[in-house]
């Protein structure tokens, strides 16, 4: 998020039902922080992000536009394509 985002929230939306929040905090672009929360991923669980801003926003990659995007670093490598599950190591470096 840039200028106009206010708030973040992302979930895991496991596969057999529930959910686990992972991120959900204010947004602030003049005091960005480095969040770090590991997180088992499932094979069929999904992940969902919703971005919170203080009006109408245009999406696009520079300053004056708008984003929502939520990073991760998954553990091991390939880990997102077979059986096992991933760990999702420092999840949220969506820098808020």
């Amino acid at each position: 998020m840039h200028k106009m985002g206010r708030h973040m929230k992302t979930v895991i939306n496991r596969k057999g039902g529930g959910s686990e929040t992972i991120h959900d905090n204010p947004f602030d672009f003049d005091d960005q922080r480095y969040y770090v929360k590991d997180a088992m991923l499932m094979p069929g669980d999904t992940m969902t992000t919703t971005c919170t801003y203080s009006g109408p926003a245009t999406f696009g990659p520079s300053t004056s536009q708008e984003m929502c995007y939520f990073f991760s670093i998954a553990y091991p490598a390939g880990s997102l394509n077979n059986s096992s599950g991933a760990l999702l190591h420092g999840a949220n470096t969506c820098l808020n």
